[in-house]
């Protein structure tokens, strides 16, 4: 007795089934060229693509330690155990008075922008800085300008280790204290510097800019 037939084996139909449910993977994409921050990004990252497919790389505590020590300026970075909320925070965090904590502002006047130093228990007022700097124009960068110009996070901008083109303008009650605590380049860390050190390194101009 003959058999059925048996019906012959569509081995190339498999693995073509095969290739159509796997398919090849594609070779990874060219990482973007880096390139500044384009306004109005709300959220940064340490290292990631922004809008458009921008690359930021951002500075860090490390930058601000390097340079402070390659000029032989006694200081210390302090990691805080949470991230802070403001100058007042920061200084509940470190159990010292608000004025002697240094807030960095970044502030964009006729000239380009301006970091201001006032103390953490005042701000800056845009009236008197822009009398202070001869500008008709004093307003205080967004989030995403402070990362462009200086490579900081907001929060974290130190008042020194900064392009050299940035003029700096303080408030003479930030040299009062003998010892503040400033920006360290990080969210969570702290610059801990002689005011008189600092003043002597910044050179900046000193104009009564806080209220």
């Amino acid at each position: 007795m003959v058999g059925r037939p048996r019906p012959a084996r569509n081995s190339g139909g498999r693995r073509a089934a095969a290739r159509r449910s796997h398919p090849p993977a594609r070779p990874p994409a060219r990482p973007p060229a880096r390139g500044s921050l384009p306004a109005g990004l709300a959220a940064v990252v340490e290292w990631g693509c922004g809008p458009g497919g921008v690359i930021v790389s951002l500075r860090s505590c490390s930058d601000v330690h390097n340079f402070l020590l390659e000029r032989g300026v006694a200081h210390e970075i302090v990691q805080l155990p949470v991230l802070s909320d403001g100058a007042r925070h920061a200084a509940a965090l470190l159990g010292v008075a608000p004025r002697e904590v240094v807030t960095s502002v970044l502030v964009d006047a006729d000239d380009g922008p301006v970091v201001c130093l006032v103390p953490g228990d005042r701000r800056v007022d845009p009236t008197r800085l822009a009398a202070a700097l001869g500008s008709a124009l004093a307003t205080p960068c967004s989030a995403a300008r402070v990362v462009a110009v200086t490579g900081y996070r907001p929060g974290a901008l130190p008042p020194c280790g900064l392009d050299g083109d940035l003029p700096i303008v303080a408030d003479p009650a930030v040299f009062e204290p003998p010892v503040v605590y400033c920006g360290g380049g990080g969210t969570t860390t702290i610059l801990k510097i002689r005011s008189a050190d600092l003043r002597a390194m910044l050179a900046p101009r000193v104009a009564a800019i806080a209220v």
